[in-house]
């Protein structure tokens, strides 16, 4: 087999390619040669140049195919500081050939910029990298074994069978920042972008730029808009929108085993997808992640998927962290993870989902941890399933206005798995399905599922256990009540489910503390289910059911708060409230006093309730010195809950708002409009 597209990946060399590409441009010996004043032809003033010089190209078209080879170069355009390339255009029309090749430049490598390159067909080539005949490879620009920098340029209307706007191979060190690539096509792999692994990984950095409106021939196309083919991978800054006729949009190779790093990025109104961003990952070393980006309307436009795909064995780890998703077909996150492989799905935002949030299927000893996701409408929320061994991890959900359920767990052959600080609601038939389907096979260890801390209210039913399997089950510290056709269906014998301090409405069922009484929201018609002052919930449940990494509850506030209320339940230590949310005492903040607003969050010394301290009634430095600790802290820090004061439109808890899970604007100048404002409500 010749195809080696799928054995691609990113990183080690490029900081190196940096650096020498600046010690190269500041040359001593450097010239600028000019086109079309000292050279008639672009190629012409290639071939004249040495290391370090540069060609400068005035405005004009030029239709030519330019191939830089074996030196270390700048071939730039002749324009402004940030204008647009478009004034100068290498234009490919009727050469039948890539516009720009770049060989065998290392070292320094080759800097291309301020240019448009347009109308290339590739170069045909009888490569490794492809097994059927000899495709065209690159239609706009082709780097082999090269070092490569494109900044402010604009590739469009370029053509190929494997990368369309740009290809590169054999070890090729490439960097674009602030690019577009626009309307290039590619018949198999990579419309704007595709790499392959021939002889030596390479690698791809890529930040604050566009791709937009690609396509592949009739989407018979293999793989995507930008196919990573040919080693690790950073992509930041840039935005992929409208893009068409394709499989995914950004995807690793069939067998990828090397990192993969997306962050900052926007995917937005691509269509035909099977997922915006895909992954395929086979080796330990595959450790990649999605971070900080925006999925909107992704593959509705034709029946397809949006959102991020996974699929991992031998060790692989994805990571999708700190991103929204709206209106994404399919989910959000989809993953199937094998022989030990793992995915993480933290601090995410999911509204208008058609169909669901997150997907999780685990096996072979993988794991899988979904934390911190909210997560709004569509036919289901988020979906587990366990097998032979495998960890699924539930931490800090909320969903709701789910049709079919809100959160199903399915486990078998010695799965565990472990769902803490879960607020489901406004689900129209299950808000939490947990189902054991077979009875162990002899000598094998069978399933444990716990549900701890949960809050499962205004569903059509809330918690059913489907369960053949004689596993252990335990619930703790949860409320189910307020449930339109059936509070709490249990399992039917074998099988049973140790029921500890929780409050379950609608029948007497074994366990210890377990009470059939109202659980006191707030207000539960209006969908608010935190504890009201007086809710039998407050300060009633077993602290030892926590974790110790289990601090904070569903909105994020910390736990085992000592309220005021006389203890009913157990400790160690502060006992915890039972449910979703922890009953904060006098507003925002809560812990050890009446606060004076949303902005007192520590006590005279400075103490947050991480430190077991909290509000005075009085806003001074310790209030001021805790906020910034909260805003500027590492992601997932606990210290971060303290700072987060406002939604999005800026709205504190004061003024009917409340924390968002983002630490944004509105925070920062709620803060210091409450602080200046002092002990009044503003």
């Amino acid at each position: 087999m010749k195809h080696h597209w799928h054995e691609t990946a990113v990183g080690y060399g490029v900081v190196a390619a940096a650096l020498v590409l600046a010690a190269g441009a500041c040359a001593a010996s450097a010239s600028t040669l000019r086109v079309p004043t000292e050279f008639a032809t672009v190629q012409s003033a290639v071939d004249a140049a040495v290391a370090g010089d540069t060609v400068l190209i005035a405005p004009g078209i030029y239709n030519e195919a330019v191939r830089i080879e074996g030196k270390s170069i700048v071939l730039a355009g002749d324009i402004g500081p940030g204008e647009s390339p478009g004034a100068v255009v290498l234009d490919g029309f009727g050469l039948n050939a890539s516009v720009l090749t770049i060989a065998d430049a290392s070292g320094a490598g080759v800097e291309v910029r301020g240019l448009e390159i347009r109308n290339g067909l590739g170069t045909r080539v009888d490569s490794a990298c492809w097994e059927f005949g000899e495709p065209r490879f690159g239609g706009g620009v082709r780097v082999v074994s090269s070092v490569a920098g494109l900044r402010n340029v604009r590739l469009t209307q370029n053509n190929a069978m494997l990368g369309g706007g740009l290809f590169y191979e054999s070890g090729s060190v490439v960097t674009i920042d602030d690019s577009e690539f626009s309307g290039n096509t590619a018949g198999e792999v990579g419309a704007a972008i595709a790499g392959c692994w021939e002889g030596a990984p390479g690698s791809l950095v890529m930040r604050g730029s566009t791709v937009r409106f690609n396509s592949l021939f009739d989407g018979a196309g293999r793989y995507g808009i930008v196919a990573l083919g040919a080693g690790p991978a950073v992509i930041s800054g840039t935005t992929f929108e409208q893009n068409s006729q394709t499989l995914m949009v950004l995807a690793s190779p069939p067998r990828g085993r090397w990192p993969i790093t997306v962050s900052g990025s926007i995917f937005r109104n691509n269509e035909r997808l099977f997922g915006s961003v895909y992954f395929t990952l086979q080796d330990a070393a595959a450790q990649c992640a999605v971070t900080a980006s925006v999925f909107e309307n992704e593959g509705l436009l034709v029946d397809g998927r949006g959102g991020v795909f996974i699929a991992g064995r031998n060790g692989a780890a994805v990571t999708v962290a700190g991103s929204t998703f709206r209106a994404v077909s399919t989910y959000a996150v989809e993953g199937v993870l094998l022989t030990g492989s793992s995915m993480s799905v933290e601090n995410i935002t999911t509204d208008q989902m058609p169909d669901g949030s997150v997907f999780g299927f685990a096996d072979e000893g993988s794991s899988v941890t979904v934390r911190d996701v909210r997560a709004s409408g569509g036919q289901t929320g988020v979906g587990l399933i366990g097998s032979n061994g495998s960890r699924l991890r539930a931490d800090r959900i909320t969903l709701s206005n789910m049709v079919w359920s809100g959160l199903t767990v399915t486990l078998s052959g010695s799965a565990t798995a472990r769902l803490s600080n879960v607020l489901i609601s406004a689900v129209e038939r299950v808000a939490l399905d947990v189902i054991a389907p077979n009875q162990p096979e002899e000598g094998v260890a069978t399933v444990e599922a716990e549900i701890v801390n949960a809050t499962l209210a205004g569903n059509g039913i809330g918690l059913r256990m489907l369960l053949a399997n004689e596993g252990r089950f335990r619930v703790a510290n949860t409320i189910i009540a307020e449930n339109r056709d059936a509070d709490y269906l249990p399992p039917l014998e074998p099988a049973t489910a140790e029921l500890r301090y929780n409050i379950i409405n609608g029948g007497i069922y074994p366990g210890v503390a377990v009470r059939d009484v109202p659980p006191g929201f707030v207000a539960s018609l209006g969908g608010d289910y935190r504890l009201g002052p007086d809710s039998p919930a407050i300060d009633a449940g077993d602290s030892g059911a926590l974790q110790a990494t289990e601090l904070l509850d569903a909105a994020g506030l910390l736990r085992r708060v000592d309220a005021s209320a006389a203890d009913t339940g157990v400790g160690p230590g502060a006992v915890v409230d039972i449910g979703a949310l922890e009953f904060i005492e006098g507003g925002s903040g809560g812990g050890g006093g009446t606060a004076c607003n949303a902005a007192d969050i520590a006590n005279t010394d400075g103490q947050t309730l991480l430190e077991g301290g909290g509000p005075d009634g009085a806003l001074d430095n310790g209030d001021f010195n805790a906020f910034f600790l909260g805003f500027f802290a590492s992601p997932f820090e606990p210290l971060r809950v303290f700072a987060d004061i406002a939604n999005t439109d800026g709205l504190t808890i004061d003024e009917g708002g409340g924390p968002d899970g983002v630490l944004d604007n509105g925070d920062f100048q709620a803060f210091f409009t409450l602080f200046f404002t002092g002990c009044q409500t503003p």
